[in-house]
């Protein structure tokens, strides 16, 4: 297995509109190729939710625990790495939080032109999210950026995110980390890609 496989040398920490990090060189180019190349199309389930504290909708596929299905041999190899002892060490130094014990979760997600996700802060037993991005050169125009809001309002939007291919973001818990995903895929049907890395309590 790749020991650097997952990098934190470019992480760049913001404070507004709360602590976050944008990595922008979280994939060695040969892997996020590879990654993309190979990420996989089956085993998704189309996901829902009107109303409420969040509302969205999207395709998503579990890794860990819970798995669908077997994965191309380079999925394999990134889920082994990021469910591992150095990849947590890594995320802990980078935060400064500590993640021993802590429950992790691993999915994929796939979002078309009309598929979203509204504003909200995540469930208290989230600690840490990592999300890693596989869209080659994501057009300014094409919806699907990551929203980084000051307010639970989508028009206070502090940060934006594209989704570009090798990048990710790590997203700390807090009582103000207002995000979101603006609706829209890439024109023409081309979906938004993601892998998502959760540090939960149980």
């Amino acid at each position: 297995m790749t020991a650097d496989l997952v990098r934190f040398t470019s992480a760049a920490r913001r404070e507004d509109p709360f602590p976050w990090y944008h990595v922008t060189e979280t994939l060695a180019p040969e892997w996020a190729e590879l990654l993309l190349k190979t990420f996989p199309e089956d085993g998704f389930t189309k996901v829902g939710r009107a109303g409420g504290e969040k509302s969205y909708t999207m395709r998503v596929r579990g890794l860990h625990p819970a798995a669908a299905g077997d994965l191309p041999q380079p999925w394999d190899e990134f889920l082994g790495h990021v469910v591992g002892t150095a990849y947590r060490e890594n995320v802990e130094r980078l935060t400064g939080l500590s993640l021993e014990g802590l429950r992790i979760e691993v999915n994929l997600w796939r979002y078309d032109q009309e598929s979203w996700l509204d504003p909200h802060v995540d469930k208290q037993n989230k600690v840490v999210t990592q999300v890693f991005y596989f869209n080659r050169d994501w057009p300014s125009d094409g919806g699907g950026d990551l929203l980084l809001l000051g307010s639970s309002s989508v028009g206070d939007v502090r940060e934006r995110v594209a989704p570009e291919l090798g990048s990710s973001v790590i997203l700390v818990r807090g009582e103000n980390s207002w995000h979101a995903v603006a609706k829209g895929g890439r024109a023409g049907g081309g979906e938004r890609l993601s892998a998502q890395v959760v540090f939960h309590h149980d």
